[in-house]
């Protein structure tokens, strides 16, 4: 931070020491001492910590800060500091509107408890105007896995208009030979709670190197894959938040893509094995995600309906969270299970086998040329599905090009590392246009039959299925209205991805 130091000390002995160096220049009075007790929090992927924010719990107050700047964006009243919230926990508009950017679905877990006993020191001019501010801090920081560790440091925070004199403290701290932490202070404290901040990613990020072999790419990027299953298998069966279960099954589809796509790479039985494997997982966890997604769709339902309609929707969401309960107990039961650790255990085994042996050369290849082939023929598949598809073409046609656009999403994403930036950052764009367009239009036509089931299961003869039976009919008609806009935009959506610019750039990177 610009007006603070963080120093890191073993104890009070090197605060006399520091004092009594600082006694050369100016002087110092005890202001005080006071106990403190804070809590820490962040999403599962650091989300918070990697845009140089910081939420924390003192003092009966939340407040999210800038990290780098110390400067407060915004705080609200806080009696008992809660194990998770989601950005629509907060009643603040402008904590709630920096946070649902930033969380989307993702809940802030606290990450860590620090007492502090604090000592308060000014430091004085001759003058004895306040220059700065010292507080030596000790440190109790704890999680709730039971890490535990003490420590000590001393925080200095300039006062404006004496930016000279903050300079020269500055100065006498470094003369000192103290250890600054304060660039990378939450580091300093996550990381001793055996929680690296950043680490995380849904995202793969593996600099392949062009030379590689194909063979080694991939088990590289199944591993990471395998890691991002594992790690959040917990945040599932704690059902923390519904972005734990998504991260897990994208990793398992981009897993049965790469298999799929580089098929002559690595070992048939190793191919075969993982496949069967991310195959079970993926069918494991289909159920719950769709009741994830109805629900999340809730306010969107309810929008196209009158407002006088809009509660007697509360039957059905009532009913599709019992569903969920259910679905929810069902998972965990078998992320549990010995059937699903051994699963696993085989994963990862198959993974730490020769990748090099195979009847084919292809393994051996350097990645970039094999990437190349595999992105450029999903390319071309894209182009001439999308090319066939009229007004009048079959849903099943649509069906089938998104699920070719989310091959090369994911082909696009792994390989990522090998391309200039730029260039795929932009087709991924592109690409993201269809996809969302194919994704509602697929999503409208799933809803649609599940709601087509909820009205078969309330034709009963009580007032209240009676009226919940006429809303979601009303529903499945809006449902239906909202398909044909959706699929009415998609030849304009495609012929915009089918662009010379766009065609130019495909072969420019995926073509030789």
């Amino acid at each position: 931070m610009l007006n603070e130091v963080i120093l890191k000390i073993s104890d009070s002995s090197e605060l006399e020491s520091l004092l009594a160096q600082i006694s050369n220049n100016f002087n110092w009075v005890i202001a005080g001492n006071q106990d403190i007790q804070e809590y820490y929090y962040d999403t599962f992927d650091w989300r918070l910590f990697n845009q140089n924010l910081c939420l924390i719990a003192n003092n009966n107050m939340l407040s999210l800060s800038e990290y780098n700047t110390n400067s407060r964006i915004s705080s609200e009243a806080c009696k008992k500091p809660k194990r998770k919230y989601f950005w629509n926990s907060f009643r603040d508009k402008l904590l709630r509107d920096e946070l649902k950017v930033l969380l989307q679905h993702r809940a802030l877990l606290k990450i860590c408890k620090c007492d502090k006993n604090t000592e308060l020191f000014r430091l004085l001019n001759e003058d004895d105007k306040t220059i700065a501010k010292l507080s030596f801090e000790k440190l109790t920081i704890s999680n709730d896995l039971n890490i535990k560790f003490d420590s000590c440091i001393i925080r200095i925070q300039g006062i404006r208009g004496y930016s000279k004199e903050f300079k020269m403290i500055k100065n006498i701290v470094a003369s000192a030979g103290l250890k600054r932490v304060d660039d990378n202070y939450l580091f300093f404290i996550f990381s001793h709670l055996g929680r690296v901040p950043g680490k995380y990613s849904s995202k793969i990020k593996i600099n392949l190197d062009a030379e590689m072999t194909t063979a080694e790419s991939i088990r590289l990027i199944l591993m990471k894959l395998a890691d991002i299953i594992i790690e959040s298998e917990d945040g599932i069966k704690q059902d923390i938040d519904i972005e734990f279960l998504h991260d897990y099954r994208v990793s398992v589809r981009k897993g049965r893509v790469i298999l799929s796509e580089l098929k002559n790479i690595i070992p048939v039985h190793i191919r075969k094995e993982l496949k069967e494997i991310f195959a079970e997982l993926g069918e494991r966890t289909n159920n719950l995600r769709d009741l994830d997604v109805y629900l999340l769709k809730k306010s969107t339902y309810e929008s196209y309906l009158p407002d006088v309609l809009k509660k007697e929707l509360s039957p059905l969401f009532d009913n599709i969270r019992k569903e969920r309960l259910q679905a929810f107990k069902k998972l965990k039961s078998f992320l549990i299970s010995e059937e699903n650790k051994n699963m696993i255990l085989q994963m990862e085994c198959l993974l730490e086998e020769d990748f090099t042996f195979t009847n084919s050369s292809e393994g051996d290849k350097p990645v970039l040329h094999q990437s190349k082939l595999a992105i450029y023929k999903r390319c071309k598949s894209i182009l001439k599905i999308g090319r066939r598809i009229k007004s009048n073409s079959k849903d099943e046609q649509l069906h089938d090009l998104r699920l070719e656009c989310k091959k090369l999403r994911y082909l696009l994403e792994l390989f990522a590392s090998l391309f200039p930036p730029k260039e795929i950052d932009f087709l991924v764009s592109q690409l993201k246009m269809i996809q969302d367009n194919l994704g509602d239009f697929n999503d409208l036509s799933v809803q649609q039959d599940k709601m087509k089931m909820y009205l078969d299961s309330y034709l009963g003869k009580s007032k209240s299925e009676i009226n919940l039976a006429s809303v979601i009919g009303g529903l499945i008609t809006s449902l239906h209205q909202r398909n044909q806009v959706v699929r009415n935009e998609f030849l304009e959506i495609f012929k915009q991805f089918d662009s010379k610019k766009n065609n130019k750039i495909i072969i420019s990177l995926f073509s030789s």
